[in-house]
């Protein structure tokens, strides 16, 4: 399966048309047209005519049975009887429930039309913000990613949220940051042996104590970073150590002689001492997502000194992790990524075919679940109703 194809259904993930849901019920049968007509006849027709044509609007010439031909002019009437506002002050009109049933009979042949032949108008491109692509990656490829590396940041001027429809407006430059981060996820998760070698650094948090044991790494550590790594490929990698500290008052730092432990999923693979190898240290990591801790090795506290001094005199650390390659790969290995794409794989030649339409087919289905639906009734819809026209899935 190449990774163009992959890219094409991230790509509809992150920027996608939305969706038409044309079931809708069906709306209960209009009435008889006579007595509408009749109303229209002795209270409406006097004015709204050919000749007088008040308020440009000639009711003798239209036909209320087909209500549903001519929405718009049929609900500028309906609104007008709902109001009060027809027939006017000072000439005759029926009782209340005469207009109401003459409102209702409009409606129902209006909403009839537009429930055999749906019109939603113009869809808009809805995108997905930065966060929820991550999550949307997430759940389709089972591949965790950091979307911050790959996409410009939201907009937020939205009353201050970043996942408002009308700010997720999609630019020919934003366009071309997803199509980019489309390919790049794609080639990820299926394990291209063409990616090439790239370093990644990570940071350790600002503030963070390098004299406590952090959550997540082994007991009789302290300071350091935790991360999830996603490693392409079966291959080496090389890590990078980054160790800094200030002393206390300008006195020597305190744990800079300490050694440093590297695990992965938990394990520890190497120790680091105090000055590490140039070019990092290479490590044989099998594909997939894996969590990567770096911690300096407690010895001892500080030489004896009360817990508060301790945690002030400790300040050597880890202060970053950089993760370069692969290198010398050895093959796409087996990740939970490529377990959720390659769903079949094919044992002849006349196997492939159907197989990249069944994988093709079930990644395009659960991409395309997420897309927001737009009400089939269109804009008179919005208008009965003060939610959104449309609903996300």
């Amino acid at each position: 399966m190449k990774a163009t194809a992959l890219a094409a259904v991230l790509l509809l993930i992150g920027v996608g048309f939305t969706r038409v849901d044309t079931q809708t019920a069906q709306p209960p049968a209009a009435r008889p047209a006579s007595a509408e007509q009749a109303v229209i006849d002795r209270y409406c027709a006097t004015c709204h005519n050919q000749r007088t044509r008040a308020g440009n609007l000639a009711l003798d010439m239209l036909d209320v049975t087909a209500a549903g031909r001519e929405p718009q002019t049929w609900e500028k009437v309906v609104r007008k009887v709902r109001t009060g506002m027809m027939p006017p002050s000072g000439m005759p009109r029926p009782d209340r429930a005469t207009l109401d049933s003459f409102a209702a009979s409009i409606e129902t042949a209006i909403d009839r039309v537009a429930a055999n032949a749906p019109n939603p108008g113009a869809p808009s491109l809805h995108r997905l913000n930065r966060a929820e692509y991550g999550n949307a990656v997430r759940d389709v490829l089972d591949l965790p990613i950091d979307p911050a590396k790959l996409l410009p940041g939201d907009d937020s001027s939205g009353e201050g949220f970043d996942n408002m429809a009308s700010t997720l407006s999609v630019s020919p430059a934003l366009l071309q940051a997803y199509v980019t981060a489309a390919a790049r996820i794609s080639r990820l998760a299926i394990g291209d042996p063409t990616i090439s070698t790239e370093l990644t650094t990570y940071q350790a948090p600002r503030g963070m104590s390098q004299a406590t044991q952090r959550e997540g790494l082994p007991l009789g550590t302290r300071g350091g970073i935790l991360v999830t790594h996603v490693f392409p490929l079966d291959a080496e990698y090389e890590f990078r150590v980054g160790r800094a500290g200030a002393g206390f008052f300008g006195l020597p730092a305190v744990g800079v002689e300490d050694d440093v432990e590297i695990t992965i999923d938990g394990q520890r693979v190497q120790t680091v001492g105090r000055t590490p190898p140039r070019g990092g240290i290479k490590l044989k990591v099998a594909a997939g997502p894996h969590v990567v801790g770096v911690a300096v090795i407690r010895k001892a506290n500080a030489r004896g000194v009360d817990d508060l001094f301790a945690e002030l005199a400790n300040t050597a650390g880890v202060n970053s992790l950089g993760i370069n390659g692969p290198i010398n790969a050895t093959g796409p290995g087996d990740t939970p990524s490529r377990r959720r794409i390659f769903i079949c794989k094919p044992a002849a030649a006349i196997d492939e075919i159907p197989c990249a339409r069944r994988i093709l087919s079930s990644l395009a289905t659960r991409a395309t679940s997420r897309c927001p639906r737009l009400d089939p009734r269109g804009r008179r819809a919005s208008r009965r109703r003060a939610s959104p026209s449309w609903e996300t899935t």
